[in-house]
């Protein structure tokens, strides 16, 4: 009976040392991150619909104004051109243009041009976080755009001349592979565009 229990007794220290040789087996195959520490195990657990970050909450800045009345201004410009070529037309005798007909649909157009440029103007938006860019437009095909700062290769602030009267500059971001920009945001200030420019060009390699 004593023999009985000798076997068993080692039967037992035989299986605790290979599990405890097992163990040891796995610490040593698990690879170490960079940092030192031992990754841990893969997971791909199911986001409910509820629990996902509200877009809404987003807070976002609009462009300057000077930006929306230049677009309006631009507006105004086109259809000046516009009456200065119907004008032109009647003096030739292109009296098939009926001017008491074209001028008011004109005059309705223009008006509907100008209220579509501020619209369009004000309903551009952006915000700058840890980790992206974003910025939404459009009116009736609402866009919204989001540039990681990881992906940026490099950052551009540009003025043309009429901007640089008003005080305005956009803001272009270039992506890793890619020739033209992924985003830009125009309408605003000088210093905001040179400002959000040194921020991305931070922390792009820092996310």
């Amino acid at each position: 009976m004593a023999f009985l229990c000798k076997i068993n007794n080692s039967i037992d220290d035989t299986s605790i040392n290979e599990a405890e040789d097992s163990d040891q087996s796995d610490d040593l195959n698990a690879k170490p991150n960079a940092d030192g520490a031992t990754p841990s195990a893969f997971t791909n657990l199911k986001v409910a619909p509820q629990d996902l970050p509200q877009a809404s909450t987003l807070e976002t800045s609009a462009m300057q104004s000077a930006y929306v009345s230049l677009a309006m201004a631009f507006s105004l410009i086109r259809w000046f051109i516009v009456a200065i070529a119907v004008i032109c037309g009647s003096e030739l005798g292109f009296d098939r243009f009926y001017p008491w007909i074209a001028v008011p649909g004109l005059l309705l157009l223009a008006a509907l041009d100008l209220l579509f440029s501020r619209r369009a103007a004000t309903v551009k938006r952006y915000a700058i976080r840890e980790h992206d860019v974003y910025f939404e437009s459009g009116v009736f095909w609402h866009a919204q755009t989001i540039q990681p700062l990881n992906r940026v290769q490099h950052v551009e602030v540009g003025q043309g001349p009429i901007d640089k009267r008003l005080g305005l500059a956009h803001l272009q971001l270039f992506s890793s592979g890619s020739g033209a920009a992924s985003l830009k945001i125009p309408g605003l200030t000088l210093t905001r565009a040179e400002d959000l420019r040194e921020f991305i060009l931070r922390h792009r390699d820092t996310t």
